[in-house]
């Protein structure tokens, strides 16, 4: 899903319903995988910079850390971007001080924005690195 932000005017807010099926991110993770359709809704406007601003919503089947029983989890993301044009000639690799205000800015390339790619990679970044299901949480929990 690429969008073209020559197509988006100044003060527009670009409102883009995301309904997205799983057979596009079957190669995530062998172990992980998308349970149903990934819904949310993502605004697209033009400030000072591009901003791509939404929540999308879906729920993953994983593996489970101590039983190693799949189960479902449900998950909602918040998706904050930002985007400036890129300027091949001017490209120069700069050292900056993030501190917790800094805002970072992606390269807009072509003029365009694949939003499949940028939900692919906060869907990615969402997976726990250790998932424990409900009944072992429950049982970690009785046992305390």
């Amino acid at each position: 899903m690429i969008i073209k932000i020559k197509d988006i005017k100044e003060d527009q807010v670009k409102k883009l319903v995301i309904d997205i099926g799983k057979e596009h991110f079957l190669d995530i993770d062998p172990e992980v995988s998308l349970s149903n359709r990934l819904k949310g809704e993502i605004n697209l406007f033009l400030e000072d910079k591009i901003c791509l601003q939404g929540k999308i919503a879906y729920n993953l089947s994983l593996p489970c850390f101590r039983c190693n029983k799949s189960f479902e989890k449900q998950f909602t993301v918040d998706i904050n971007e930002y985007y400036e044009e890129y300027d091949a000639s001017n490209s120069s690799i700069k050292d900056i001080e993030l501190n917790s205000k800094s805002i970072i800015t992606f390269p807009l390339i072509n003029g365009e924005i694949d939003i499949l790619n940028v939900i692919r990679d906060y869907l990615i970044t969402s997976i726990p690195i250790y998932a424990v299901c409900p009944i072992c949480n429950e049982s970690e929990s009785q046992r305390r």
